[in-house]
């Protein structure tokens, strides 16, 4: 008798996510992996989101849909489909991505050859070097998920056995960098983690209303408490992972110190954020972890802004009227270019009316003047004989109508190709 596959739970917190979420579940219901179950977690959505699970729920048996009633963040989201999950093991998806229908079943088939607590599988749409299929310890997963390479800090792309995860949740005072936490925490407590290559998560990186793209916030800044114990304890548990985290806290930093230039805050409340920020980067710096930061201009604000406030926010500002000035100039070549584009469509359509309008034009005269009409090229029949004036302005238009194919043909067509 075929042994009966184990029940896998898919938590997906839902959050203002209304374009995106009918194809994220429809994602999740193709699964090819045969027991499931799939939990939407609606975080007081405002655009309706909400609404669209509960009518995906209507045509999906295996979706249960949970409404908060008011807006506690991802953590409280995520925990609150981990209490109600019922399966032996969970996966995260966020509600504006898209996973393959091999999802789960590649997670789960390697998760159990390898008799590991945690399977990572490979994403697009995010920066993330991946590498060759292995298995890892929970130290050794530690410092691949700093470095990045061949997984990272996301707690989605990834099938989790229940227990560990519902003895680790998510910090619900942290709104930001919680996924860090949640599997800098977790991998300390697991035996084995696997990886496969393959990509079967699809990340959304275009929405510039999530978390990565907004501004700097009271809530987002809890992520800088993250920041400061993952450094200070791995600086003393696991110095190699150590350099690589600084690494990321000081990329944060710079970011979120230009996001928060570019923003429309009052100058009294950007100073007080840029001087915090200072603090964080000098508490966290490092020249080797410095050296790692992929771009050279992150490099550049890390060190303007560990030396001044005033002088990073000169800089930041002009770059920040650079940046306007070049979308400006994209969005103007933009508009050219429609521009240039109808008025070459309405060229077009004034050339084939003056084509029409001549040939009616040449039947009538012919019929006037009882000339015969020539043949038609590649047409077979006799046209030696006068037409009405009526019959002219029928073959006139069908002439025209041939014509007009002919050389809408040839116009899209290289031949000589």
């Amino acid at each position: 008798m075929e042994k009966k596959s184990p029940l896998i739970s898919v938590i997906v917190p839902v959050y203002n996510v209304a374009p995106y979420i009918r194809r994220c579940l429809d994602s999740i219901a193709a699964q090819t992996y045969p027991a499931l179950e799939i939990i939407a977690v609606d975080d007081a959505s405002t655009d309706g989101s909400g609404q669209l699970c509960d009518t995906c729920a209507e045509s999906e048996a295996r979706l249960q849909v949970v409404h908060f009633a008011e807006n506690r963040g991802p953590s409280a989201a995520r925990n609150e489909g981990i209490r109600r999950a019922a399966g032996a093991y969970l996966c995260f998806v966020d509600a504006d991505d898209r996973v393959e229908p091999e999802l789960l079943s590649t997670l789960y088939a390697s998760l159990r050859e390898a008799e590991a607590d945690v399977s990572a599988c490979g994403a697009d749409g995010i920066r993330l070097a991946g590498g060759p299929a292995g298995v890892f310890s929970g130290e050794e997963a530690i410092v691949c998920m700093a470095r990045e390479i061949p997984f990272n800090y996301v707690p989605w792309a990834k099938l989790y056995a229940a227990a560990p995860v519902k003895a680790c949740l998510f910090d619900e005072r942290i709104y930001y960098s919680e996924d860090i936490l949640f599997l800098y925490e977790l991998f300390q407590r697991v035996g084995r983690v696997s990886y496969v290559p393959d990509i079967l998560y699809h990340y959304n990186n275009d929405r510039e209303d999530s978390q990565v793209h907004s501004g700097v916030s009271v809530r987002k800044l809890t992520a800088l408490t993250v920041h400061d114990h993952v450094c200070d304890h791995a600086g003393e548990r696991f110095p190699e992972a150590a350099l690589y985290f600084r690494r990321l806290s000081l990329d944060v930093d710079s970011r979120w110190a230009m996001l928060t230039v570019e923003s429309d805050a009052e100058r009294r409340q950007i100073f007080s954020l840029l001087k915090r920020l200072q603090s964080h980067i000098r508490r966290h710096y490092d020249r080797k972890a410095l050296q790692l930061l992929p771009e050279r201009k992150s490099r550049v604000a890390v060190r303007t802004l560990h030396a001044s406030v005033p002088v990073f926010w000169g800089m930041a500002s002009f770059y920040k009227y650079v940046k306007r000035w070049l979308r400006k100039q994209e969005r103007q070549r933009h508009q050219r270019s429609k521009k240039l584009l109808k008025q070459g469509k309405q060229c077009q359509n004034r050339e084939s009316s003056a084509k029409a309008g001549r040939a009616v034009k040449n039947g009538e005269s012919n019929a006037r003047t009882g000339k015969a009409m020539p043949k038609p090229a590649g047409e077979p029949g006799n046209y030696e004989t006068t037409y009405t004036i009526d019959q002219h302005y029928r073959a006139g238009l069908q002439r025209e109508a041939i014509s007009g194919e002919v050389s809408g043909f040839h116009s899209g067509t290289d031949l000589s190709q």
